[in-house]
């Protein structure tokens, strides 16, 4: 059995060699100049939320169905009705955290148009 650090050194290869933590690197730098929403405000969302505040990134909101995720959440929670309606975010790059392959299926079809980066696989 594998200690913790031999574990962690196998990951950070597999991520060094196939260039992953340059793509983060370039997402990071892409994502701090414009406004960003993370859409879905679940675990994995406030998950990426954490993970790029933490690198300087500013998230102007959430969107996410069920707005009333607002009060546990730092930054405001719009709906998708607001987001697609609103000129504010009309430029915005979208984050789509959302881990069902059919919700954001239909969550990209209805976001054509705009940048959106998919946390999700």
């Amino acid at each position: 059995m594998k200690t913790f650090k031999e574990e962690l050194a196998v990951v950070k290869s597999k991520y060094v060699t196939n260039g992953h933590l340059e793509k983060m690197q370039c997402l990071i730098d892409s994502l701090k100049t414009g406004k960003v929403v993370i859409y879905g405000a679940g675990a994995l969302g406030q998950s990426v939320y954490s993970f790029f505040t933490e690198r300087g990134i500013k998230f102007h909101a959430f969107c996410d169905a069920a707005k009333n995720k607002a009060k546990t959440l730092q930054i405001p929670v719009i709906s998708p009705n607001e987001l697609y309606a609103t000129e504010e975010f009309k430029d915005a790059t979208i984050i789509l955290t959302i881990s069902s392959h059919s919700a954001r299926s239909s969550i990209l079809k209805e976001l054509r148009g705009g940048v959106i980066h998919s946390m999700a696989k």
